[in-house]
């Protein structure tokens, strides 16, 4: 019987199977998008294709789809995201930023949550009492909230 695994590892195989060597930069790129170009910049621009540098140049060839009106901010922006992405990545990835006019779809704003009852309050702290760990409970306590909160569901008695 194997080991557990964690998922970040069992991800990482996977893409790598499925997307292959190269395209394992795209797939780390795009998982963390927003957590490197900032959000602003992250809602206008998707990351598209990552080509490797060739041999004699300074870097590879990021392709970015951006909106049309944000392409103009984008190309001024296009230096400092470069060295924001050489940072993440920890080595010369990336040399020159290739704009691509195409649609930005938006993510769908999330639906509200709708306060606890006080039997829902009760019962999820009852259930999360047990738990000793402070992030573990802090982040059940927060996955809870936002079941309960979304829709009909009723907590086991």
């Amino acid at each position: 019987m194997s080991q557990p695994r964690t998922l970040h590892r069992a991800v990482g195989a996977i893409t790598r199977q499925a997307l292959g060597r190269r395209r394992t930069q795209l797939a780390a790129l795009l998982a963390q998008w927003p957590l490197i170009a900032g959000p602003e910049l992250a809602a206008k621009a998707v990351p598209q294709r990552m080509a490797p540098a060739r041999p004699g140049t300074d870097g590879g060839e990021l392709t970015l789809r951006v909106d049309p009106a944000d392409a103009l901010e984008l190309q001024h922006e296009g230096p400092r995201l470069i060295e924001r992405l050489n940072g993440h990545f920890g080595f010369r990835a990336v040399g020159r930023i290739r704009l691509v006019p195409g649609r930005i779809s938006r993510p769908r704003a999330a639906t509200p949550v709708r306060p606890l009852t006080a039997e829902q309050e009760a019962r999820l702290d009852a259930t999360l009492a047990g738990i000793d760990q402070p992030e573990l409970r802090e982040r059940l306590d927060a996955l809870g909230r936002a079941v309960l909160g979304s829709s009909r569901a009723r907590m086991p008695r």
